[in-house]
């Protein structure tokens, strides 16, 4: 059996059955959909060493990393990927600092802040050097600031912040034992026939398509914002579908207007609060949409770490009569942002309504773009106050369809109303977008730019679409 790494055993604790997985059915496990994110975090580590400049980085070579650790420890000095092992566990350490008569761990985590789970994390990596005869003394994340503004060249020091977590790490590692326990034991056997018992938050699961293969169409795990724990104990009796709910379980309004989409195949339509809705909007109708980037090393001064920056806008314009498309896509990897302000303020007409699909995100886009070029700030703020947002009617449910199936995005609601798809894009979501647009500018990688526009415009046409079809 392989040996459980960091990963695995953090995973463990979310999820057993996608470890399981793991070890036994590799080639079933879904991509998971933070590549984005690892490989941005990869980059602030590499960023977090250089603040040990005489550190030692250890290669990766399974057989050989923990020898070559092991020689490197003699040395006195700080040790990057620190690599240690026993007979059933692996991990290797972000950063090892020699300390008083010991080890001090200091873990890289991209993230502003400190959760949970990288007490676990930490606590399995010093159980681990424990078991190796290591003495380890204090336990550190090391994560970013989210105070830091980057002017001019990336300050590193000013970059991280490292927080002592050894009590909270001491506070779990006893913990540690057991849990490896259950995680081998786990993997050692069949699946279990109770396939969603360890679905603890559904909206994030990695597994759906192994683990809730089962499930019949418009299951329980559909109806909108319901907790898990409250279907569980349905789904133990063996009421896997919405419609084998008893009467006494629908108190929400949004879950009876579902449950009659459903049972009657027909979409539920509160025609009075939609005519209401239309009646606030004003022609021309600006159906408008932003894309935007976030890295943890800052990109462009200005930006905090994973601050967000707008790198593209497209809108549809109906005056009533026609409909005219306008585009921004910035070109290189300079900072796009005034360059976006001045076309978009050339390209928004100056009255009408502003249609957004969850307004709350272009709103806070167009703020920051005030703040920071307070010069176009009155008409960035025109904008802001011209702003509707046409998901109220999903979010609300005056409108569901029963294939919408509880949700309210965009791309659930679009193919209510047109054929149009995005899963027959080149691009198919926000994050390929900005990762596509990463890739090509700043990694210099073959993306194309048609995508990207594609992408964008399909999401202002499908409200145009969506609207005229309400």
């Amino acid at each position: 059996m392989k040996k459980v790494s960091k990963s695995d055993y953090v995973q463990s604790l979310k999820c057993l059955n996608y470890v399981w997985h793991k070890f036994n059915d590799k080639e079933k496990l879904p991509s998971l959909d933070r590549v984005f994110i690892v490989q941005r975090g990869v980059e602030f580590g590499a960023l977090a060493q250089k603040l040990y400049s005489d550190g030692i980085s250890i290669k990766f070579n399974y057989k050989q990393a923990s020898k070559d650790t092991s020689e490197s420890l003699d040395l006195g000095k700080p040790i990057f990927e620190a690599t240690f092992e026993t007979d059933k566990l692996y991990c290797m350490v972000d950063i090892l600092v020699p300390s008083e008569g010991g080890w001090d761990i200091v873990e890289v985590k991209s993230g502003s802040s400190v959760k949970k789970e990288h007490y676990d994390d930490v606590a399995f990596q010093r159980y681990v050097l424990e078991k190796s005869g290591i003495k380890v003394n204090k336990c550190y994340l090391m994560h970013a600031n989210k105070k830091y503004i980057r002017k001019g060249d990336i300050d590193i020091k000013s970059l991280f912040m490292k927080t002592d977590i050894t009590e909270k790490v001491e506070e779990v590692i006893n913990t540690v034992p057991g849990n490896i326990e259950r995680l081998l034991s786990y993997v050692s056997k069949d699946m279990p026939d109770n396939k969603h018992k360890f679905c603890s938050k559904p909206t994030k699961c990695d597994l759906r398509q192994i683990c809730w293969d089962h499930l019949p169409e418009h299951n329980i795990l559909e109806l909108h914002g319901l907790w898990f724990s409250k279907a569980e104990p349905f789904m133990d009796e063996g009421k896997l579908s919405i419609l084998d709910l008893p009467d006494t379980f629908f108190e929400k309004h949004k879950h009876t207007i579902q449950k009659n989409a459903i049972s009657s195949g027909e979409p539920q339509i509160d025609h009075k609060k939609i005519r209401e809705f239309k009646e606030t909007l004003t022609y021309p109708l600006s159906h408008f949409d932003f894309e935007t980037l976030g890295t943890p090393i800052p990109l462009h001064d200005g930006l905090n770490p994973w601050g967000k920056f707008a790198f593209q806008y497209s809108i549809h314009v109906d005056d009533g009569k026609k409909i005219k498309h306008y585009e921004f896509l910035a070109s290189d990897d300079k900072d796009p942002q005034e360059a976006l302000v001045k076309q978009l303020i050339k390209d928004m007409p100056t009255t009408g309504s502003i249609v957004t699909f969850n307004m709350g995100f272009e709103k806070g886009i167009l703020r920051d773009l005030g703040k920071r070029f307070p010069a176009y700030a009155d008409k960035l703020n025109d904008m802001i106050k011209r702003v509707v947002d046409l998901q109220t009617v999903f979010k609300k449910f005056h409108y569901h369809h029963p294939a919408q199936k509880g949700s309210n995005s965009l791309k659930d609601v679009l193919p209510v109303f047109s054929d149009k798809k995005h899963s027959e894009l080149e691009i198919q979501d926000g994050t390929d977008a900005f990762t596509a647009f990463y890739d090509k500018y700043y990694l210099g990688k073959d993306v194309s730019r048609k995508a990207l526009l594609d992408y964008c415009a399909l999401d202002t046409l499908a409200m145009v679409e969506i609207l005229e079809g309400i």
